[in-house]
């Protein structure tokens, strides 16, 4: 297919080419033609919904687990770390930037694939596509945009995420990228360290801290010699434990959160297993 974008400040030239089947597969090539200069620009960019899950579970008296199109965002870095990002539904509109320089991919990515994760037999969220951006040639410096806007609805779509480079769109000088999109049930590529399964959030067995439980796929790995670190930008970490669960190959990871007044922190945690890959990197942002 071929496509034409026209607008006051550009026009852009496109040719999509869709090749169907078990994973649907969308070449991108484009160019722009600006007519003036284009300070803010997002490429790539994908809609989404989170309304909750394990992380929000209580804000919502609904009879299913979770509700959401996507759980998270992705990104395989240029530096070759994969990150992992929950989705949030907040109560302020949240805007992340994720700078990178020559990113690897990143996605909305639905993990969870049994229908008892949701109990809808409806919508069916377990089928939902995960969307996978694999750029093609060296995209510079940039940033991954993730919004996340609050919404007590299923049917908004409140989750934006779009590649914005840091070099300049400017007046009379073509600006062209191409870039591959895979539609599945999975990633095309995944980190072969320990993964996160999924993630909870609430309050300590006191109620007076924040808990985070993080439950990585380990598979047969030796987990004696686990170490867990957990690092916060703002208030302070504590009680940081990992231990094995009654599910076979799962790790827990679980700490506790002191805010100290902050209204808003950026969490980051790992695992490192001796012997084994790194693991994906888990971020999230806690808002008081």
């Amino acid at each position: 297919m071929h496509a034409l974008l026209d607008s006051p400040s550009t026009t852009g030239a496109y040719r999509i080419t869709v090749r169907p089947g078990e994973a649907t597969v969308t070449d991108v090539e484009l160019t722009l033609f600006p007519r003036q200069d284009i300070n803010t620009i997002g490429f790539a960019p994908f809609s989404s919904m989170f309304l909750f899950d394990t992380t929000n579970r209580t804000a919502f008296d609904d009879f299913r687990d979770a509700v959401h199109d996507s759980e998270g965002l992705a990104i395989f870095t240029g530096r070759g770390e994969w990150l992992w990002r929950p989705l949030a539904n907040p109560q302020r509109l949240q805007v992340s930037a994720f700078v990178d320089s020559t990113p690897n991919g990143f996605g909305l990515v639905q993990r969870k694939r049994s229908y008892a994760d949701y109990e809808d037999a409806e919508a069916r969220y377990e089928t939902r596509p995960t969307a996978w951006v694999e750029p093609i040639g060296d995209w510079g410096r940039g940033a991954v945009v993730l919004f996340e806007i609050p919404t007590r609805q299923e049917t908004n779509d409140n989750i934006v995420a779009y590649w914005q480079p840091e070099q300049k769109v400017l007046a009379g000088q073509p600006f062209s990228l191409t870039y591959r999109i895979h539609w599945d049930s999975k990633m095309p590529t995944s980190n072969s360290g320990p993964r996160v399964a999924n993630s909870r959030h609430g309050r300590n067995l006191s109620g007076s801290q924040e808990l985070f439980v993080i439950d990585y796929e380990v598979g047969d790995l030796d987990v004696s010699r686990a170490r867990a670190t957990v690092e916060a930008s703002a208030g302070n970490v504590l009680n940081v434990t990992q231990y094995s669960t009654p599910t076979p190959g799962i790790l827990r990871v679980s700490f506790e959160l002191d805010p100290d007044a902050n209204q808003a922190i950026e969490l980051r945690a790992t695992l490192a297993i001796e012997g084994a890959p790194p693991s994906e990197t888990w971020l999230y942002r806690w808002t008081g």
